[in-house]
């Protein structure tokens, strides 16, 4: 066991070396599962008056950041270079009784460096070796609601199972997780989409009930049975995306359009991360779009409110900004690529570039999603056909997506800077999408050799920029 102890930044133990404290949770579980190189630590300390000047100093003597994470509660967080450690009050009167009050058994556990030796009151190395997600108590996820969705978070994370009566725990007490802050919820579920396989997981959440209580715009979903196109239920064919885009698309999309989706962050998080909300946000506007007619099932204008639903989502739960939009784009274009044109023809180039500057950073999750999208529907109106030429369509898009981000680099924009500052001014044009309108327009003429130079850039701005503020 002595190798925990070396896991342990040396400044550390120094600083800890006259106090009754002990590293507990996730540490030693990460230790135990392998893992070699340990950034993340966390420190119960026993016996101290004043626990925030201990970090504070801690802090200053590590030449580390310091945060207040819980004041009332005694958390406090100092972030080093390579490594953070959280230290918090005892929520006991000794480490056992602090353990007893955690969330799982695999994170009740401490280690005592001087005795080199680690505290296990609740069985959780067992747990660990089993693969087992195991509360400690009923009243422990009742204690913090959000320990019932981290369960799935943790369990998903290491490929673990939540046993039975967890589960029945989750179930009984799915409705606390309403008491709980927006932006915890928020974290947890976004760690989540970040793992490589989160189907069943995420089909877990909706089975337990806590997902519809998250987001109680699923629910109408479950109305929408199968119809020509869709082989699944629309609450099905939505968590079906998730595993489509998990299991076929990835194997699919170029290697440079996945390393976007995975080393791309919006707001700290994955974009391949918010493409599988994005999945799962897809068709929330369907059901109030929802009409037969003459046999046919319809939902004109559901991508619109599926946006403006999305909006609402991305408000309700703190959601950046960043965000929202990405999603919103995600949803208002999933039917875009597949639009663009007739299926059995050739999109313009104009169209193409116009699609390509709108979406922007949304370009790639836009695909995949499309691409997931397409896989799921498997109904008897859809033929082997239809599946490979929009396939081939979405294979087109994305290598003309990368010729144009080349051609997009390499010719310099004719207009920008102070000479697009005062062509705005002399138009007396306001700050408004109109000028986004106008540069995009400007950049297709530019691409078209219509417009070859920055005076004659200059020159159109204006002109056209004052017809638009005359009309």
């Amino acid at each position: 066991m002595q190798a925990i102890k070396t896991q342990i930044p040396k400044l550390l133990i120094e600083a800890l070396g006259q106090q009754n404290a002990y590293l507990v949770g996730g540490a030693i579980r990460d230790y135990l599962l392998g893992c070699s190189e340990i950034k993340d630590f966390d420190f119960v300390i026993f016996d101290l008056d004043n626990l925030e000047n201990f970090c504070q100093n801690l802090a200053d003597q590590t030449d580390s950041s310091f945060v207040k994470l819980d004041v009332e509660q005694g958390i406090y967080r100092i972030v080093n270079h390579g490594w953070q450690a959280d230290f918090a009050k005892p929520r006991g009167i000794d480490l056992k009784q602090d353990l007893l009050g955690r969330d799982f058994t695999i994170n009740a556990l401490g280690y005592d460096w001087r005795q080199n030796q680690i505290i296990d009151p609740t069985n959780g190395q067992t747990d660990l070796q089993n693969k087992i997600i195991r509360a400690i108590s009923e009243r422990n996820l009742q204690d913090d609601p959000l320990r019932l969705l981290r369960a799935f978070r943790f369990a998903c994370q290491k490929e673990f199972e939540i046993e039975e009566k967890t589960q029945n725990y989750i179930i009984k007490n799915a409705h606390l997780i309403s008491q709980t802050a927006a932006e915890r919820i928020s974290f947890e579920l976004w760690s989540l989409l970040e793992q490589e396989q989160t189907y069943k997981y995420l089909q877990s959440l909706l089975q337990v009930g806590l997902l519809e209580i998250i987001f109680p715009e699923f629910t109408p979903l479950r109305q929408v049975p199968p119809n020509d196109f869709h082989h699944l239920p629309l609450i099905e064919h939505t968590f079906e995306l998730v595993k489509q885009y998990e299991t076929q698309v990835k194997t699919k999309l170029p290697k440079l359009c996945l390393e976007n989706l995975q080393n791309t962050n919006l707001s700290g998080f994955q974009l391949s991360a918010i493409l599988k909300m994005g999945c799962l946000f897809h068709d929330l506007g369907k059901p109030a779009t929802w009409k037969i007619i003459e046999g046919k099932h319809t939902f004109y204008g559901h991508d619109a409110l599926g946006e403006e639903i999305t909006e609402n989502i991305g408000k309700r739960l703190n959601w950046s900004k960043q965000i929202t939009n990405c999603l919103k784009q995600l949803v208002l274009h999933h039917l875009r690529p597949f639009n663009i044109a007739p299926q059995a023809v050739e999109p313009t180039e104009k169209a193409e570039r116009r699609f390509f500057r709108q979406l922007n950073i949304n370009f790639y999750p836009l695909i995949a999603l499309a691409w997931a999208d397409l896989l799921s529907i498997r109904g008897p109106a859809v033929t082997e056909e239809i599946i490979n030429n929009n396939e081939k369509r979405l294979i087109n898009l994305l290598e003309n997506y990368y010729a144009f981000t080349q051609k997009e680099e390499t010719e310099p924009l004719l207009l920008s800077g102070n000479k697009l500052v005062e062509a705005i001014t002399i138009a007396q044009l306001p700050p408004s999408k109109v000028i986004k309108e106008l540069l995009f327009e400007l950049r297709e003429l530019q691409f078209s050799k219509q417009i070859n130079s920055p005076e004659q850039a200059f020159e159109w701005f204006v002109q056209k920029g004052q017809s638009l503020k005359k009309v």
